[in-house]
């Protein structure tokens, strides 16, 4: 009979393979940009990372704010790339990220997700001196940033000099990626 730790470490593989994060923008930020926040786009609206995981944006509605799902799914891009898992999931992650931070985003709280899509997520707004809300990083989790920082922070000042050149494959309102 396996323990209740081996069961744990299957069930967090498990959901890893699918990885998935949901965040939303709250508090709400005042002056969301883009047509992605008037709903024109659709609601939600659909894009896809370079890595081929699947994002849908649900913009603000009333006094609900924008809520943003980003999943591996079942896109078939995200299987015969050459990327292993855990880079899909971090640059899927810095995608998503500097994606919804170009829209306005500054607030981004935590709803739900799997491990690694969750700890991608989180490590990387900690890199870049913003909060996910709603997560409570583990002794293990802040171990695991220490030991990643430098790769964290060079996407960060690496993605800003991209923009000041041209959009160099990330995330394009209204569609996938180049």
């Amino acid at each position: 009979m396996a323990s209740k730790q081996g069961d744990s470490n299957i069930v967090n593989m498990l959901l890893d393979n699918f990885g998935y994060i949901e965040l939303e923008n709250k508090p709400v930020n005042k002056g969301l940009k883009g047509e992605i926040n008037t709903g024109d786009l659709g609601n939600p609206a659909y894009f896809e990372t370079g890595s081929g995981w699947m994002i849908a944006y649900y913009p603000p509605q009333g006094k609900d704010p924008a809520v943003v799902k980003m999943s591996r799914g079942l896109n078939e891009k995200a299987y015969v790339s050459n990327e292993v898992l855990s880079v899909q999931t971090l640059s899927s992650s810095i995608e998503l990220v500097e994606f919804l931070k170009d829209k306005g985003w500054t607030n981004f709280k935590f709803k739900d997700g799997s491990p690694l899509a969750t700890w991608s997520t989180w490590a990387y707004l900690s890199a870049v001196d913003n909060k996910l809300t709603g997560y409570k990083a583990t002794k293990e989790d802040k171990r695991k940033l220490a030991q990643a920082m430098h790769l964290l922070k060079a996407p960060a000042e690496s993605s800003v000099q991209a923009a000041e050149v041209e959009n160099m494959g990330t995330l394009i309102e209204g569609g996938t990626s180049k």
